[in-house]
């Protein structure tokens, strides 16, 4: 990865409130909703400069079918770091999938 998607990686994770070391650990880790939709709105607030650089055309990233495009644009694609959607308590929750790096 180049050095200016890596950087950029690191910003939204930082804007978002998240912990870079915590989500490469390689544990098993629940992504709540509300570190989703923090992610979808760092990313919403310098839309056009993320889709620029990573070269994706999510425009509403907000939108609750977007939000998953969104980590898997960025954290997904960059880091490796594949979400699964599992339900639990009959609601929908993702588990970061660490196996696809």
């Amino acid at each position: 990865m180049n050095d200016s998607i890596k950087s950029l990686c690191d910003d939204l994770c930082s804007e978002a409130g998240l912990s870079k070391d915590d989500l490469l650990s390689g544990a098993l880790r629940e992504i709540s909703r509300a570190e989703l939709l923090a992610v979808a709105q760092a990313y919403e607030s310098r839309i056009s400069y993320y889709n620029f650089e990573l070269q994706t055309h999510i425009r509403k990233p907000m939108l609750a079918s977007n939000v998953k495009k969104v980590w898997t644009a960025t954290f997904g694609k960059y880091w490796g770091l594949e979400l699964k959607k599992r339900i639990k308590h009959k609601q929908p929750v993702f588990f970061i999938n660490h196996g696809v790096r």
